[in-house]
Formats: C-alpha cells, structure tokens, sequence
C-alpha cells in the first residue's frame, strides 16, 4: 500500500500578512519565511517588553493603540524570499501603515497597485 507523505505547505510559511490596529485605520504589514504564528509570537513579546525598535510599540506610544490580532491576515503566499520582500514593500505603499520601514525597496503607490495583482 502507497502512503503519501504529508508534505509541509511552504506558503502557509512563507508569506505577507497584515495586522490591523485595533483603534484606527492603520495596519502593520509584515512579512515572514518561518510561518505566521512563529512571527506573531515574537511581535507580542517585542509588545510585552516594550521594544523600542517594534513599529507596534512606537504605535502604541503615540496614540494609545494596541494591535487587533483577531483581525490579522495573510495577504499573500509567496515562492522565495525575493517575492516575499518586494509583495511586502508593495503592500506597505498601498496601506495606511504603522511600520517604521517602507520595506526592502520603496514602491509608488500606483505601481504598488499594479505590482501585486
């Protein structure tokens, strides 16, 4: 009897997410090779010890907003680090963001737009 091997989805690893705050309309838009939950996990802790270098604790400084984790999402798969980085930048120009950085290169929000459909 063949048995299939159960294989580890690479895109459920490998991907752009955003996580909405929880008191506007700004979001924090990320990216991730070692899967979601790892990369979660490490925002709220960066949270829990008030990192200054975290784009949610800066957040949280100005205006008193926490994350709305509950709303937080995949906005993409993506095949290597390249793609990831460059869906990543062009997220970043089309939101309303937290984030400190633009990403690994700056988009213009039109060619942002055109860039990930």
């Amino acid at each position: 009897m063949l048995t299939k091997k159960k294989q580890e989805k690479t895109q459920d690893k490998s991907v752009v997410y955003k996580v909405p705050c929880g008191s506007c309309n700004k979001a924090y838009v990320g990216e991730t090779g070692r899967g979601i939950e790892t990369r979660f996990k490490e925002h709220k802790r960066d949270i829990r010890n008030n990192m200054d270098h975290s784009a949610f604790v800066v957040h949280a400084e100005k205006t008193n907003h926490l994350p709305n984790w509950g709303g937080a999402g995949i906005l993409a798969s993506c095949k290597n680090r390249e793609n990831r980085k460059a869906t990543e930048a062009a997220y970043i120009a089309m939101y309303e963001t937290i984030n400190i950085r633009v990403g690994s290169m700056k988009w213009a929000k039109s060619a942002a737009a055109f860039g990930i459909k």
